[in-house]
């Protein structure tokens, strides 16, 4: 079919937040969208708007969002960490204790979780650690029903896919950037994987992602009835034309930042780009390397943001 070059392309960026319980889904959509803007005002891509559209799924697992209003820092909906703006000030990375530990016995790590021989029970090993750690990703996995917006009774993952896939598919024939954050990247893979033959995502952000844990991979592996070792990769999705993944170093949930080395290429070549970051947000006092709003304005995702949003000609390109 052919296509008109005179045509613009009409460009939307897409959000999935990761694991916890958030701000309401205004509010949130908007500190994602000013961290964005942070980004690429402090590089000096002077790009001021954008379409942005949020999938927000935490009102799925938690009854009430994080409360703007409330000052006690011990209530359970108190938001500890708000969007902050960007500063000047940055300290050096030592790398988080998890990282260090999973970069040194990776191999071992990716034997024994990945390993079908192992006498030990790891599936419900791994469900176990999920459980403590994660309560999040624990309810994803789970056979539990919950009641969906229609009052139907859904596994929860299929509830929080189904906000992701109808998000793709209303803008199906728009060009999409999708940036997915921690257990958002999860999410998405899952949902991507599911409409290879339905939807282009022209950019995919991962950011903080927890893909490349061996629990999380075995999990993929297990709903989709995979055999699989410790050699076996997934594949990435046909619909993919461009994957990044961004890491910083003192990220623990994104202790396997080498993304790389666990997919297989799609039918365009395309694999990971991984990248290790600095994530400002852990200069303030909570210092929390895996939040969003610092890994939205790095200059690594200003780079790709200003280079979808103006498709600039080849020999003008940022290289990461």
């Amino acid at each position: 079919m052919f296509k008109n070059p005179f045509k613009k392309e009409r460009k939307i960026i897409i959000g999935i937040h990761g694991l916890s319980n958030k701000p309401p889904r205004k509010l949130l959509a908007k500190w994602w969208r000013k961290s964005i803007m942070d980004g690429l005002y402090r590089h000096q891509h002077f790009r001021t708007f954008f379409r942005f559209r949020m999938v927000y799924w935490a009102d799925v697992i938690y009854e009430k969002p994080e409360d703007p209003t409330i000052k006690d820092s011990k209530h359970p909906r108190y938001i500890d960490e708000p969007y902050v703006p960007m500063q000047s000030f940055q300290r050096p990375s030592k790398g988080s204790w998890g990282k260090k530990l999973f970069d040194k016995f990776e191999t071992i790590i990716d034997g024994i979780f990945l390993s079908k021989n192992s006498f030990i029970n790891l599936n419900y090993f791994a469900d176990l650690v999920i459980r403590r750690k994660y309560k999040d990703l624990d309810i994803y996995y789970r056979e539990d029903l919950l009641t969906d917006e229609v009052e139907h009774e859904s596994l929860a993952r299929e509830i929080i896919r189904q906000r992701l896939k109808s998000m793709l598919l209303k803008n199906k024939g728009n060009k999409i950037m999708l940036i997915a954050h921690s257990m958002g990247s999860i999410i998405a893979y899952d949902v991507l994987f599911a409409l290879q033959d339905e939807i282009e995502i022209d950019t995919f952000v991962t950011i903080g992602s927890p893909l490349g844990l061996p629990m999380v991979i075995s999990k993929f592996f297990d709903e989709h009835s995979i055999a699989y070792t410790s050699k076996t990769r997934r594949k990435t999705p046909d619909n993919i034309k461009h994957w990044y993944n961004f890491a910083d170093i003192d990220d623990g949930i994104a202790a396997n930042d080498d993304l790389s080395d666990e997919f297989l290429p799609n039918k365009h070549g395309v694999l990971p780009t991984d990248k290790n970051i600095y994530n400002d947000y852990k200069n303030w006092t909570t210092e929390n390397a895996h939040k969003s709003y610092g890994y939205l304005r790095t200059p690594e995702m200003s780079k790709v943001v200003y280079e979808f949003l103006l498709k600039l000609p080849f020999w003008k390109k940022y290289k990461l």
